[in-house]
């Protein structure tokens, strides 16, 4: 074992602890002020660095077969402690888990969570048994409790069928705790680290590569702590790559469905895979887009009593809502800059994304069909489409750059590495919010993103002045890896 491996471990370790003792002190709806932010968003940095430092000491190395065992065995040994000892942990700055909780009870009672938002959900009439049951479930004091911590409960639920059927199985499992949600996510987490494993093997990759998701302070805040159903969406994305490592076209198609399901931003990548496969085997992707349109279609025919309310809590959320925005943020500066009304602003603003976007896209399904014999093209096409829709997304949330992060192990570039770990400052957002200085995050997000931009322009100068050494290449852009990392 290398001394980085070591010393890192042991960092990514005490980052871990120190997360769960911060979190004693973010009690829901008291103490704002006092809550330790300067220190998590602190803790959060030195363990993005420390990622990043032993990621570098071990892919600059040819790779080592000697004593592989023992360095594998040592990440997997920090990633599962750091996990345990999360498991206990408050959500810091989170109430997310709390929609899961009543969506799932909605879903368990037969009542369809579409429909109602939880503010409504006292008062709604009874027109069916199973809405009779459901709001008798929901006037006990830990129901109450729960919607108390609801965030925007005046709003209708945004997720997907399949996660409203693990929303189900968690509040089954425990009702009204996180107890049983924490346990699936636990276990959805586990099997991320061992499906990466797999993939590194078949991609002929080091396993020691594993550690960008086993050792992320991305993945141990979001999965380990905050709960996001993400985990499964990042599960879904991993058994897609299988899948296409194995040659199982139609599988893979259903996989990103299954993802899709959970959270339906993910579904943009059905684009370059379908561009990828149709030159391999048009007869198994146009089954591939079939089985999954169904699959898509039948999750949702249970739903489809809540009519058009169905897409109402997405539409609020794509339509409304500004956080933490990378280059949407300058992208609405400038509109605003041409003379637009401001309620005028924002549609322009999302519109004019939704175009650089699909032409993006376009663009990459295109250069993907170049060579459809290249899966790690197709792993380079799909990573940059994800962080392209990051960045031009209204709403950047932290955990949302977690779907990156599969096809990151895959195509390891220095820059998103290092945007995983200044994704960290989005809490600082919160700090300037208490103190009623909600404008001071604005030049915090200009150091985070700026210092992202700065680290793809020195990377791709490293790459441009040594890539008649490159160790591993997806072709010729700035995505390869390059012989020292």
């Amino acid at each position: 074992m290398t001394w980085p491996l070591a010393i890192g471990g042991l960092a990514i370790l005490a980052v871990s602890v120190g997360f769960s003792f911060l979190s004693r002190f973010f009690i829901f709806g008291a103490g704002y002020l006092e809550r330790p932010l300067l220190p998590f968003v602190a803790l959060f940095g030195t363990g993005s660095a420390a990622l990043l430092w032993v990621f570098r000491s071990v892919s600059s190395r040819r790779p080592q077969f000697k004593g592989v065992h023992w360095r594998l065995a040592w990440i997997l040994t920090v990633s599962f402690l750091a996990r345990g000892v999360l498991f206990s942990s408050n959500p810091i700055q989170e109430t997310d888990p709390y929609r899961y909780l009543w969506d799932g009870n909605a879903v368990l009672h037969g009542a369809n969570p579409y429909l109602h938002p939880p503010d409504e959900a006292y008062s709604a009439p009874a027109a069916s048994p199973s809405l009779e049951r459901w709001q008798a479930s929901i006037r006990t004091d830990a129901a109450r409790q729960v919607h108390r911590r609801v965030n925007h409960p005046g709003i209708r639920t945004v997720y997907p069928p399949l996660a409203q059927g693990l929303f189900a199985l968690a509040q089954g499992l425990t009702p009204w705790s996180l107890g049983g949600w924490r346990f699936l996510v636990f276990l959805a987490d586990l099997a991320n680290l061992a499906l990466i494993l797999a993939i590194l093997s078949r991609a002929r990759l080091p396993l020691e590569w594993a550690l960008l998701y086993g050792w992320s302070p991305l993945i141990l805040k979001e999965f380990g702590n905050s709960l996001h159903v993400d985990a499964f969406v990042v599960l879904g994305l991993l058994l897609m790559i299988l899948a296409l490592q194995s040659g199982r076209i139609r599988l893979s198609f259903l996989a990103l469905a299954s993802a899709g399901l959970m959270k339906l931003a993910p579904l943009l990548l059905m684009a370059p895979l379908a561009g990828w496969a149709f030159k391999r085997s048009r007869r198994q992707t146009i089954q591939g887009l079939a089985v999954a349109g169904a699959l898509m279609a039948m999750a949702y025919l249970p739903f489809f009593s809540a009519g058009p309310v169905l897409w109402d809590g997405l539409g609020h959320f794509a339509g409304r809502w500004r956080v933490n925005e990378g280059l949407y943020g300058g992208l609405a500066w400038i509109i605003s800059q041409l003379g637009f009304e401001a309620a005028w602003t924002e549609w322009v603003a999302r519109g004019t994304a939704g175009a650089i976007l699909l032409l993006v896209t376009l663009g990459i399904v295109r250069w993907v069909r170049q060579d459809s014999g290249d899966l790690h093209r197709l792993w380079a096409a799909m990573l940059a489409l994800l962080v392209c829709f990051f960045l031009l997304l209204p709403m950047a949330n932290p955990w949302y750059f977690t779907w990156v992060i599969p096809f990151l192990v895959l195509v390891p570039v220095r820059a998103l590495i290092w945007l995983s770990g200044v994704l960290g400052l989005y809490y600082l957002d919160f700090y300037f919010m208490y103190r009623g200085n909600p404008e001071g995050f604005g030049w915090v997000r200009l150091a985070e993103y700026g210092s992202v931009a700065m680290a793809a322009a020195w990377e791709f100068w490293q790459w441009r002045k040594s890539r008649s050494s490159c160790r591993f290449s997806t072709s010729a852009i700035s995505l390869s890896v390059p012989s020292r990392i």
